[in-house]
């Protein structure tokens, strides 16, 4: 019993403890680099066939965690902390 609770707990937790693997490509892609556009993102990313409409939503969503920063030409990076 006590075994099957500590998987249950693992389940429930750690999905909210780590990125989902598109986020967590995007930061990775994004670390020591300057402003990128989601056209580079999603071909560098997903594949040749790939482009912004594969790499918006993800970064949309990292800029809204505060994560990612995202300019007027709608190209992303790593949020600042100090500007």
């Amino acid at each position: 019993m006590q075994k099957l609770q500590n998987n249950y707990v693992k389940m429930v937790i750690s999905p909210f403890m780590k990125p989902p693997s598109n986020e967590a490509a995007v930061i990775g892609y994004l670390q020591g680099r300057d402003w990128t556009s989601p056209t580079e993102l999603g071909r560098v990313l997903w594949g040749k066939g790939h482009h912004s409409s594969s790499a918006s939503p993800v970064c949309l969503r990292l800029v809204k965690e505060g994560k990612l920063e995202r300019n007027t030409k709608g190209h992303y990076r790593i949020a600042q902390k100090h500007q």
